[in-house]
């Protein structure tokens, strides 16, 4: 399954990303691999602020193009 979720790069939005991520979980009984997750960053985005963000998740970041 491909979840496409967009949003401001902040790490208070990827925190609430991740409670929906929780709260979905604890509802449906289902957990995200995250193993197998990854997620898209502008290039522009600090690298400090994507580490954080890859940390929060405990996933890889790609840093995209344009």
């Amino acid at each position: 399954m491909t979840l496409w979720y967009f949003f401001k790069c902040t790490i208070e939005a990827a925190g609430k990303l991740k409670e929906m991520l929780d709260t979905y979980r604890d509802v449906s009984s289902l957990e995200i691999n995250f193993a197998k997750s990854s997620f898209v960053v502008g290039p522009n985005t600090p690298t400090d602020l994507r580490m954080a963000i890859s940390r929060l998740f405990n996933i890889q970041s790609v840093v995209g193009i344009g």
